[in-house]
């Protein structure tokens, strides 16, 4: 029995190695893919509702088109405020002196969100602003310097803008938060409520009556200066839009990055060099498709033809893992357990590898159970735990979670010995492609575990372990 237990410490040795990408058969070519006007008729009213680009928002896995406010219209351009509060974040990552052109939040709005919330071509119909941080934009009882003039694509409305231009009253100011912001902590309250639920305070760029804090709306729709780092107030992004811009379909978009993708990979399957094609997949992942992004973040992890960046790498994995890519949360858990890149954490690796597993990738099951299985990672040693990883990923037919199960049920490690039943496993397990299997099935029909004792079995079964 110690060769299995052998086994089980081997393969949870390698696990940190990461999961390559594994690329798909080729698509059906989609063609040529028009950019097509969208209907521009409502952005053109101040005060309507409108609906451009998606974020996850009802709390279920999928995107949902985004609601904003139309505050202003000049000439072809829409200044746009989103409806609710779509995330929790804080104004900036650190306590200290901040303004809007160096906090963290608009770093994340112009990156992580850009690229979340909008395709290729709605982002590049989004318009640089040229965003005021006089003081003329703050409160002016405070006198608190706002810091340099910025450009962005995403920004947040002044005290002033709030206070003075947009908005008429308290009520108007309220703001409702969506499920997935609450759910990512961002802060409510009883007291206050608008259409039947529960407001929460949002961020404005305006700094606070110190440089340490940052001007919000409060739940009741009045003005209030809070901690620029706390972590739990609302966003509502601004956006300025290009009404006459063209912008194709969104499914359209995505057929053509996936038709990007793909004949990029049938050129690598014909002998052309990964740095012969890295501008297609580079676009494509651009465009929004999950497999280029999970392609470009193990090329910037491993070096393999791109330079070695692991910022790129979790920026990429991110990308994709954001649009329920198993794969791409897998490899983050895997650099989050390393510490490649970010500061090691055991913890975020099992959240990230349990993340993974509900997007249906059964490699993290048996990645969570060889980690409660084994000893020395920070986590406490639990082969219960185990076990219930094992068998979920068992069940949905993952080979050496099968295996795994084998062995338990063989040691009677923590369950009742049952030995038909390690056959059992063992039989799925080879049936997936683990050769390991292949030895236990021998010793099992060697010795009588589980089966009748079988030498000429036993041998067939050793001859597929080492390869005859």
């Amino acid at each position: 029995m110690k060769n299995f237990l052998s086994r089980l410490s081997f393969v949870i040795l390698i696990l940190c190695l990461g999961v390559m990408p594994c690329f798909a058969e080729s698509a059906p070519e989609a063609g040529a893919w028009a950019a097509i006007p969208f209907d521009t008729e409502s952005f053109r009213t101040a005060g309507n509702i409108v609906t451009f680009g998606a974020y996850e928002q009802d709390g279920n896995t999928g995107k949902d088109p985004i609601e904003w406010i139309v505050l202003d219209v000049q000439d072809d351009q829409a200044l746009l405020l989103s409806l609710y509060g779509l995330d929790a974040h804080s104004y900036t990552d650190h306590y200290g002196s901040i303004t809007w052109e160096s906090c963290t939040l608009r770093a994340w709005l112009n990156r992580d969100f850009m690229y979340e919330a909008f395709s290729k071509g709605e982002r590049e119909a989004i318009l640089f602003s040229d965003v005021d941080n006089s003081a003329a934009q703050g409160n002016p009882e405070w006198e608190t310097d706002g810091g340099n003039d910025t450009q962005d694509q995403v920004f947040l409305l002044s005290y002033h803008e709030a206070f003075k231009l947009y908005f008429t009253d308290e009520a108007s100011r309220q703001c409702i938060l969506t499920p997935y912001a609450i759910a990512n902590e961002a802060f409510t309250s009883d007291n206050f409520r608008k259409n039947g639920q529960n407001t929460g305070s949002w961020w404005l760029r305006s700094p606070g009556s110190f440089n340490t804090l940052a001007a919000n709306v409060y739940y009741d729709g009045t003005l209030d200066g809070i901690r620029a780092d706390y972590r739990q107030g609302t966003v509502r992004p601004v956006i300025r839009l290009n009404l006459a811009a063209e912008i194709p379909d969104r499914e359209a978009e995505a057929r053509e990055a996936s038709d990007l993708y793909q004949k990029a990979l049938n050129k690598v399957k014909k002998g052309s060099r990964i740095e012969d094609v890295i501008d297609d997949i580079i676009l494509a992942a651009e465009m929004g498709n999950a497999e280029a992004q999970c392609d470009l973040g193990w090329g910037y992890w491993h070096g393999q033809g791109l330079e070695q960046s692991y910022e790129k790498a979790l920026w990429y994995y991110g990308l994709a893992a954001r649009q329920g890519n198993g794969l791409a949360y897998y490899n983050l858990a895997v650099m989050h357990q390393k510490g490649d890149g970010v500061d090691p954490s055991i913890w975020e690796a099992i959240k990230l590898y349990n993340k993974s597993a509900e997007c249906g990738f059964t490699e993290a099951y048996y990645t969570l159970g060889s980690i409660y299985a084994s000893d020395g990672n920070g986590v406490s040693k639990s082969i219960p735990r185990a076990i219930e990883f094992w068998q979920a990923g068992a069940d949905q037919g993952h080979g050496k979670c099968q295996y795994n199960l084998g062995l338990i049920y063989m040691e009677g490690m923590d369950v009742e010995k049952d030995y038909e039943k390690a056959v059992t496993y063992f039989r799925l397990a080879l049936d997936h492609g683990v050769k390991e299997a292949a030895q236990a099935l021998g010793i099992c029909y060697e010795n009588g575990y589980g089966v009748e004792k079988n030498p000429e079995k036993a041998k067939e079964y050793y001859q597929i372990w080492q390869g005859q």
